[in-house]
């Protein structure tokens, strides 16, 4: 797991709960957009240009959305 979703994943299971996130499915992803992604792209994403310049090279994408998705899918397989 990339450094930077490490801290987004610590940062998170200090501050919400992430068992909503356990199972989630591709087609549940929007449940989800406007507030644990909502929190990753504002705290993470949108006000730090390093971050987000890291993300987009791992993700392969520059679409804020699509990055903050796959970090919760990333944490998401990671939950025991």
């Amino acid at each position: 797991m990339l450094d930077i979703v490490q801290i987004i994943k610590k940062d998170l299971q200090n501050n919400m709960d992430l068992n909503d996130l356990k199972g989630l499915h591709e087609r549940d992803i929007f449940k989800w957009h406007f507030g644990i992604g909502l929190y990753i792209r504002n705290k993470y994403i949108h006000k730090n240009p390093q971050n987000f310049k890291i993300l987009s090279e791992h993700y392969h994408t520059n679409i804020v959305d699509d990055i903050s998705d796959k970090i919760m899918r990333e944490i998401e397989t990671s939950l025991d």
